[in-house]
């Protein structure tokens, strides 16, 4: 048997997002959410935990959209001058931020988290900021200080593909590279007493993911038997942080809230499950 987290990322950015992970969720596809806890609808999580007993729920610690926590005059280096996350800010200035603000809007966003729903089954970050050389220690080392010992691997699981452009085969050249650093980042991670799946899928484009009834034949497990699939679900377009990934958020509502591909994966030994496994 083989074993798919489909995690669903994002929950509390808005309205549509809350309700299109939680029909997912019905649908038996999604047994893991996180929660963005300084967004406008966050706590609409607190009945989360009784309405799906058995799905993993995460902290999904965001400095690049929206407000922070803590007031702004107390984070100065995290915020821009409307007092707001800001994406490209973080991009820029991640040497320049003060860890010491940092660590204080994390554990506010850990606190807040709490006492909404309780200790939190997990954690990672919103747009991967936690993958830099500055911060992947950082974080580790803060979340388990506070008793958080499982987070996303981003060990790359690769999918099937034919190069057909240059971009394709220097995509295909680097992977090795970016391999290489991400296993050693996750094995010292495990040293530590972190707990990860074995790894994230990686599709080459948005279009193979989603067209994940056929799709999922393309994953190469190798040996690892507990893999997970990132999704971000809307039912509609409500939100301005959606980037450039509106339409596949409702692509992906559609997809992974219907129970026929939950019977596809059954009937093909796959399993879908939550943080429980890892």
């Amino acid at each position: 048997m083989k074993y798919i987290i489909i995690t669903a990322d994002d929950y509390g950015m808005s309205e549509s997002v809350n309700r299109a992970i939680e029909e997912c969720i019905e649908s038996g596809l999604i047994k893991s959410t996180n929660i963005m806890v300084n967004m406008d609808f966050a706590e609409e999580c607190i009945s989360l935990r009784k309405k799906y007993p058995n799905i993993s729920i995460g902290l999904h610690w965001n400095i690049t959209c929206g407000s922070p926590i803590l007031e702004a005059s107390k984070v100065p280096s995290l915020v821009d001058s409307n007092g707001k996350f800001n994406s490209r800010r973080v991009q820029t200035t991640i040497g320049k931020i003060k860890k010491k603000e940092l660590t204080d809007e994390l554990i506010a966003q850990y606190e807040k988290f709490v006492s909404l729903v309780g200790e939190p089954d997990y954690w990672n970050t919103h747009e991967n900021v936690h993958m830099t050389f500055n911060y992947f220690n950082f974080f580790v080392d803060l979340a388990n200080s506070l008793g958080i010992k499982k987070f996303r691997s981003h060990e790359r699981i690769y999918t099937k593909f034919n190069p057909s452009t240059v971009n394709d085969y220097i995509w295909v050249a680097l992977n090795p590279i970016k391999s290489l650093i991400s296993k050693s980042w996750f094995s010292s991670a495990r040293k530590k007493g972190a707990k990860t799946p074995e790894g994230l899928i990686l599709y080459k484009n948005q279009l193979q993911k989603l067209d994940f009834k056929n799709s999922y034949k393309d994953i190469i497990w190798k040996n690892r038997n507990i893999i997970e699939l990132i999704v971000h679900p809307a039912k509609s377009i409500d939100c301005k942080y959606f980037g450039n990934i509106g339409e596949a958020r409702i692509y992906e509502y559609k997809l992974f809230s219907d129970k026929e591909l939950l019977r596809i994966l059954n009937d093909n030994g796959i399993q879908i499950v939550g943080f429980e496994v890892v």
